[in-house]
């Protein structure tokens, strides 16, 4: 998967520069578990976990993954080994559902929850603290289904 990291870092002996990288496997389970190393610490952890699920929609919505049935049930059971879905659904399902789909995974807006920053808690452990406010206005513009107009005011979410 391809993605563009935004922080340096070196994690269980992979050297991951600042640009466009390509991770798999191993690797990018390395990538998206550093935290130590990066500047917001669980902040860019998790912006870094947001861009492999980015990248893995891009792989998955591709035209030559779709199309290709064969390369498409290879790559629905690779990540069915990695997330728990309804027994039911089989993958003939979701490749018509995927084709069926009107929407690029570059539309999909990945977003963090609305933030103050760090803290630490009673047992000296590294916390995030809540915006509650701000989580509060994210909340009613998902009740409202007005999210396009949250991400254009809250970008970084």
């Amino acid at each position: 998967m391809t993605v563009n990291n935004p922080h340096a870092s070196v994690t269980d002996g992979f050297y991951f520069p600042v640009g466009t990288i390509n991770v798999s496997g191993k690797e990018a389970l390395a990538y998206v578990r550093e935290r130590k190393q990066l500047p917001r610490g669980d902040l860019d952890r998790a912006e870094r976990q947001r861009l492999v699920a980015q990248a893995v929609l891009e792989k998955g919505f591709s035209k030559r993954t779709l199309l290709q049935p064969a390369k498409f049930n290879r790559f629905v059971s690779g990540l069915a080994q990695q997330v728990t879905v309804d027994e039911a659904l089989t993958v003939a399902e979701l490749r018509k559902t995927a084709l069926s789909v009107r929407v690029k995974p570059k539309d999909i807006d990945l977003l963090q929850a609305p933030v103050k920053g760090t803290g630490t808690s009673r047992g000296g452990q590294s916390i995030v603290e809540v915006d509650v406010a701000q989580m509060a206005e994210f909340a009613a513009a998902l009740k409202a289904d007005n999210l396009a107009d949250y991400v254009a005011e809250h970008p970084e979410g």
